[in-house]
């Protein structure tokens, strides 16, 4: 995630023309280090939330709707990370809309490069705690 933002940011592909600013934490190069974080925890609460409702999804129907629920996500976000908090600006003053295209596809590629197999799907998961943890952290870290 990190490396994906870092690119975007210095040349506007995927997402548009965008760049952050420090009010989302402190920066590593262009972006900031919370950016990780919060991919990891939008992408797999997405998951998690897929793997509850539809259990028996294939693999690339489980990535296509975790993609969707990210992008739905990132719909609702945008406009206040960006118009109220600030942490990053879009160079054309509004979203683009292939910035939601590029959340569709990368948040959907990340779960079918990285999701644990079907077989994971219905062990006891300590991920949820990790995620509660990691968003707190964002937060707080998000703050200074």
């Amino acid at each position: 995630a990190f490396g994906i933002e870092t690119f975007g940011a210095i040349t506007s592909f995927p997402f548009g023309d965008y760049h952050y600013t420090d009010r989302f934490g402190p920066m590593l190069g262009v972006v900031p280090l919370t950016i990780p974080l919060a991919w990891h925890v939008v992408v797999t609460n997405a998951l998690f939330i897929v793997r509850a409702v539809a259990p028996h999804a294939s693999r690339p129907a489980e990535a296509a709707l975790a993609g969707l629920l990210c992008t739905i996500y990132d719909f609702i976000l945008e406009p206040f990370a960006t118009t109220v908090k600030h942490y990053w600006i879009w160079t054309e003053g509004s979203i683009p809309p292939i910035n939601y295209v590029a959340w569709f596809v990368l948040s959907g590629l990340l779960v079918r490069l990285f999701a644990p197999t079907l077989s994971s799907r219905h062990r006891l998961d300590p991920r949820p705690v990790l995620i509660l943890c990691l968003t707190i952290l964002i937060f707080v870290a998000g703050e200074f």
